[in-house]
């Protein structure tokens, strides 16, 4: 399978970078230091795609959480991913250009150059050669935890266990926190995503196929959802009573088909779907940080987190030399860039065609 042979590939290249050292030289770096105490927090979803959130109007309550605070909540409504696996996604998205070069330089190296104390806490497996960029890119963090340390085959701990660490980096004295939570959130397998307490949805799914397994998988994954949601809750409701500036940034680092464009469940560039790639994205901020960081309210125009290195920024009020303004959704100077996926797919041009023969 061709995105198989990109992780091995993409693998070997990784060691060649500086990504896991805590500060590198970036050009032209400038920080507001007038910020004196500050906690954002970055939650890194997994394979959770855009349609089967009913805040983006999914027929199933999937995510009553989010929808109770919907209007406290910048929700972008056309967001994809570059790539349907997380090495491929991820090795963009978290670096200013896609380790291209070796003087690039990831979201922990930027925010550890502002002063921020860094924290990074996992629920992924950290062994492997398939999660082996986000571990490094991760290592360069001042805290790195992990809870998930079960072998192939065996079943991991459901998200919840990351509330007391997250918890802990809340507590930390530290003036300036930033804090990445990596939830599995809905990777598959995705009845092992959630607790019993959390099987709501049973029967006919509203999958487009109704064999068996069709049907049982769609109803694991939107439980899965679900349990999601709960756990944004929980992490949410901690922030809302600080008394610093604040926000929570979501997004998924690809999507998931699940039985609803093909007979299929899973990811991967060989076979693009819509639902691989729309991914949820949407912010939160607290009233002190709406005063310090303006945005702009591009909710409904195409992005691709590709760029979010640019957003990122933006969004923490930092400048370097290669920052562009019109590549962050949070400007008013964005504008809309070419969304390629899979590495050399045009997405609007190739999904058009495809519903045009269809």
């Amino acid at each position: 399978m061709k995105s198989i042979k990109e992780y091995i590939v993409e693998y070997k290249e990784i060691d060649s970078f500086n990504i896991d050292k805590s500060i590198v030289d970036i050009k032209g770096f400038s920080f507001n230091d007038n910020l004196e105490k500050a906690t954002f927090v970055l939650i890194l979803g997994e394979s959770t795609t855009r349609s089967r959130l009913s805040l983006h109007g999914y027929s199933r309550n999937t995510t009553p959480y989010l929808k109770s605070i919907q209007s406290n909540l910048k929700v972008y409504d056309n967001v994809i991913s570059p790539n349907a696996f997380t090495i491929g996604s991820l090795r963009k998205v978290l670096t200013l250009n896609g380790l291209s070069d070796a003087n690039d330089f990831s979201i922990i190296q930027l925010m550890n150059q502002a002063g921020f104390k860094t924290f990074w806490i996992s629920n992924q497996r950290p062994i492997g050669e398939y999660e082996s960029l986000v571990t490094k890119i991760a290592s360069a963090s001042d805290v790195y935890k992990i809870k998930n340390t079960a072998l192939d085959g065996s079943i991991t701990p459901h998200d919840e266990v990351l509330i007391p660490l997250f918890e802990k980096a809340l507590d930390d004295d530290a003036p300036l926190k930033f804090i990445v939570l990596h939830p599995l959130g809905t990777h598959m397998k995705y009845s092992d995503r959630y607790p019993e307490a959390f099987q709501k949805f049973k029967g006919e799914s509203p999958s487009n196929f109704k064999n068996v397994r069709a049907q049982q998988l769609s109803n694991d994954y939107d439980n899965a959802i679900l349990y999601h949601d709960h756990f944004i809750e929980q992490i949410h409701k901690q922030l809302q009573v600080l008394e610093e500036p604040s926000y929570m940034i979501y997004f998924s680092d690809h999507g998931e088909e699940v039985f609803t464009d093909i007979n299929f469940a899973g990811h991967m560039d060989d076979n693009p779907t819509k639902s691989m790639y729309e991914i949820p994205f949407f912010l939160w901020t607290n009233s002190k940080f709406k005063v310090i960081i303006p945005l702009a309210n591009n909710l409904k125009l195409p992005y691709s987190i590709q760029y979010f290195m640019h957003s990122f920024s933006d969004l923490n009020g930092i400048k370097f030399e290669e920052f562009d303004s019109s590549k962050s959704i949070f400007s008013e100077d964005f504008k809309t860039q070419k969304r390629i996926i899979a590495n050399d797919i045009d997405y609007d041009l190739y999904f058009e065609n495809t519903s045009q023969n269809n």
